[in-house]
């Protein structure tokens, strides 16, 4: 079962901001491309659930493949 959601938790766009180290005006670019993460619509403000930060953070990860060594 899914619990409620949590209002109080919700970031503002400038607490995301802070969150991952971008700004603010960075997420208001991702937001008009849908090219960052999840964010919902509250009475015409934008708001991040933490949650939504760590997904896009995790889907957004990448590790370097070690160089195969020359021979």
């Amino acid at each position: 079962m899914k619990l409620p959601l949590v209002v109080t938790e919700l970031l503002t766009p400038e607490q995301a901001a802070v969150q991952l180290a971008v700004r603010p005006s960075t997420m208001a670019s991702w937001r008009q491309r849908l090219a960052g993460p999840e964010f919902v619509k509250i009475g015409g403000r934008v708001l991040y659930h933490p949650a939504a930060l760590q997904a896009w953070v995790t889907a957004n990860t990448h590790t370097e493949r070690p160089k195969e060594a020359t021979q």
